[in-house]
C-alpha cells in the first residue's frame, strides 16, 4: 500500500513544486521516483515481522 500511495504523493508533491510541473527536468524526477521506491521498500521490509519472531512468540 505505501508503494502504491506513498510514493507517488510524494512524487507529485516533487512535481509540484519544480516550476513548469517538473517536465522540464524529468531526469530529477525519475531519480526521486527510483531512490523514494528504493528505500520505502528497504524501510517497510526491515520493519516486517520476520516467521522467526512470530515462532519464537508462540512458542514461549
Amino acid at each position: 500500500m505505501e508503494e502504491l500511495v506513498g510514493v507517488p504523493a510524494c512524487i507529485l508533491g516533487d512535481m509540484a513544486s519544480r516550476p513548469n510541473f517538473g517536465l522540464n527536468e524529468l531526469d530529477l524526477v525519475f531519480s526521486t521516483l527510483v531512490v523514494g521506491s528504493i528505500i520505502s521498500f528497504t524501510v517497510m521490509y526491515l520493519l516486517a515481522p520476520t516467521a522467526s519472531s512470530i515462532f519464537a512468540t508462540l512458542h514461549v
